[in-house]
């Protein structure tokens, strides 16, 4: 059945700027590729643009279903919809402090999964992964992020510990202080996550394990001439709270 259009002089839905910026990025001409391509609805759609009201004149909010799935198509946080749909919402302004996000490239080491890049907390590990991870703009700024997926328990001690499956957001503009954690590319191009210990001069002397149960002599215990390059300090670990129990 044919559907007409929205005509422009109808257009005032909440989130058209978004669509249009997001249809522009991919090529898309029509809203009906848009809502094709991400198993919207097209009237769903229409009505998003459209912005449809009710008999008093009130604006009739989309389910939280078809924001979920908006959120997936314009690849945007859920609730960052939920709160410009209503700026005065409860937690609205916690939003504010962190007004946009960025998409940080997710690389790990370990044949295991596909992301940017694995590191191992264990033998070295090196694959491009197919993940990424959003971050708040306001932290990634000034920062080149990347991220690493870890696998490998030689991490998990001190006061900070990393545990197998968590993500390390990466600075790769910070090689790192002695003491601190970072990802470094070893000699033969495996990755591994690691405390860094610099020598008087201020250069790798050698890479550690925090977890004093590890006893890979290989991995324990890594000495500079192993090293290729200090890929970053790690800034922030994600973890998925069932990963650690």
């Amino acid at each position: 059945m044919f559907m007409p259009r929205p005509k422009t002089a109808a257009l005032n839905g909440p989130f058209n700027e978004r669509i249009a910026e997001r249809m522009k990025k991919l090529g898309m001409k029509r809203l009906e590729e848009f809502a094709d391509h991400f198993g919207l609805g097209r009237t769903t759609v229409y009505a998003l643009v459209q912005g449809r009201t009710s008999v008093t004149g009130a604006q009739v909010k989309p389910s939280i279903e078809t924001l979920i799935k908006l959120a997936t198509a314009l690849e945007v946080p859920t609730h960052v919809l939920l709160y410009e749909l209503d700026p005065t919402a409860y937690g609205a302004e916690i939003l504010e402090e962190h007004p946009a996000v960025t998409k940080v490239p997710v690389l790990a080491a370990s044949p295991r999964i596909p992301v940017v890049g694995q590191v191992g907390a264990g033998p070295d590990r090196s694959d491009q992964l197919e993940e990424s991870i959003l971050v708040e703009e306001s932290f990634a700024r000034g920062k080149n992020l990347v991220a690493f997926r870890v696998f490998g328990n030689s991490m998990e001690g001190g006061r900070n510990p990393i545990f197998d499956g968590d993500l390390v957001l990466v600075n790769t503009l910070d090689r790192g202080v002695t003491g601190g954690t970072v990802v470094a590319r070893l000699e033969g191009d495996g990755h591994v996550c690691k405390r860094l210990i610099l020598d008087p001069a201020g250069k790798p002397q050698y890479l550690t394990s925090t977890n004093p149960e590890y006893v890979d002599p290989t991995f324990a215990m890594i000495p500079a001439d192993r090293v290729a390059e200090i890929v970053g300090s790690v800034v922030r670990v994600v973890r998925d709270i069932q990963s650690a129990s």
